[in-house]
């Protein structure tokens, strides 16, 4: 197929997209459970086989795995349809904050917002280098991080054990920024 798809078939497009289209869409809705709809995830397939079909020349007509770069395409496709989504409404929820952070916050005497708490940790992020941002958004945006380790290492060009040791220190560097602005418990 990828042989056809470099010749510029479109009815390979046709049939790649009949093949894969309800595989890779339920992998979507599972792993980004709650946050992208039916439409999203049609309007994503759609732009996974536009991508796809601007690099059809690059293609390798023996051995490529269409089926990975489909739905590795389709994938990185959702990430940045949810970073958009964060943009135009700029807030995390504090659940999705507090399950990547495995601490709860201080709510004592202090009277911190909910918003403050959120625009903190979107500063904190981003002021990130760009592989640690990578994670921390990847993370944040996923319901199970373990499950795209994998994925996350190999885009990354880096080890599980080193992605590990990523998420430990974005942990506690965000942590920390949030302690010393009193956000969060000392713990």
């Amino acid at each position: 197929m990828a042989l056809r798809l470099r010749k510029s078939d479109e009815a390979a497009l046709s049939e790649l997209l009949r093949r894969l289209d309800s595989s890779v869409a339920a992998t979507l809705k599972s792993h980004f459970t709650g946050q992208l709809s039916n439409e999203d995830i049609e309007d994503i397939l759609a732009v996974t086989l536009w991508k796809i079909w601007q690099k059809r020349e690059t293609l390798e007509s023996a051995g490529g795995n269409l089926r990975a770069l489909f739905y590795l395409t389709a994938r990185n496709t959702a990430i940045d349809v949810l970073r958009k989504k964060r943009r135009e409404i700029p807030r995390i929820p504090l659940e999705d904050v507090l399950a990547s952070l495995y601490y709860e916050p201080d709510v004592s005497q202090q009277a911190q917002t909910l918003d403050e708490f959120q625009v903190e940790i979107q500063n904190i992020i981003k002021s990130l280098p760009e592989r640690e941002r990578r994670v921390a958004e990847t993370d944040l945006l996923s319901r199970s991080p373990e499950e795209w380790s994998n994925e996350l290492a190999e885009e990354l060009g880096i080890t599980r054990e080193n992605l590990r040791k990523i998420r430990s220190r974005l942990r506690r560097k965000i942590r920390d920024a949030l302690v010393s602005k009193k956000l969060l418990a000392n713990l």
